[in-house]
């Protein structure tokens, strides 16, 4: 991905990213963390030169490609914006089981209109620990779909 760009960010930020084409069957790992392990991670690879995990990294940063906004509702300006820029940002549809305790699609319904490229559930059946009909899927029934940022108008 990094091509010939002196670093992950640059790269993401000149659209650097491949192809769909060239990314299907490939997966995406993250490192989920912040602070200590983060800096561990990062310590003596310089824009995640030789690690396979992208890590959450504050866009600015030589490794940032992939972003961690988990409240839709609260940071849907700040994806979209990031999302525009090239970045990959991963928010969450759902937490803690309180949304899908109240049947509350809010949260998933601000994480499509972000933009976001990927939206973590756990819910994409029904649960069968409690009495609830939420269930996460795009309107489409299906689990992908076009970003809204970059559909391309009728």
């Amino acid at each position: 991905m990094r091509g010939k760009y002196t670093t992950l960010e640059s790269a993401v930020l000149h659209a650097n990213w491949p192809t769909l084409k060239a990314a299907r069957g490939k997966y995406i790992f993250i490192l989920d963390e912040v602070g200590d392990k983060r800096a561990a991670y990062l310590a003596g690879h310089p824009s995640l030169k030789g690690r396979v995990l992208f890590s959450n990294s504050e866009p600015g940063t030589p490794e940032a490609a992939i972003h961690i906004l988990n409240n839709a509702k609260k940071d849907q300006a700040a994806i979209q914006d990031l999302v525009k820029k090239g970045y990959l940002i991963r928010t969450r549809a759902d937490s803690d089981t309180q949304e899908a305790r109240r049947n509350d699609r809010s949260s998933f319904e601000a994480a499509m209109q972000s933009g976001a490229q990927i939206i973590s559930t756990d819910y994409y059946r029904k649960s069968t620990h409690f009495q609830s009909d939420y269930a996460i899927s795009f309107p489409s029934g299906g689990y992908v779909r076009v970003d809204p940022l970059f559909a391309k108008s009728k």
